[in-house]
């Protein structure tokens, strides 16, 4: 958690678009079963709001790929019993 936390702060804090006053944060959202939810604050201008959030979604991606923190995608398994 603290690498990934690390990783994020890090590579939002290279974008323009995100403002410094307040700064990002991020931390520990909630706990479930399969993993633990990192939380995302940011503040970006309304004129720029889809642009900004693009930016901030590809920062974070980067930043955990970067980092070699994986991505885990929820996967469901079917079993069809007859």
């Amino acid at each position: 958690v603290d690498t990934a936390t690390a990783a994020l702060i890090a590579g939002l804090g290279k974008l323009d678009c995100v403002s410094e006053d307040p700064s990002a944060q991020v931390g520990i959202d909630s706990f479930n079963e399969h993993a633990i939810a990192i939380g995302i604050r940011v503040w970006v201008p309304t004129a720029t709001y889809y642009q900004g959030k693009y930016a901030v979604n590809s920062a974070i991606y980067h930043s955990l790929k970067a980092a070699g923190i994986p991505l885990f995608v929820p996967r469901q398994e079917v079993q069809i019993v007859s």
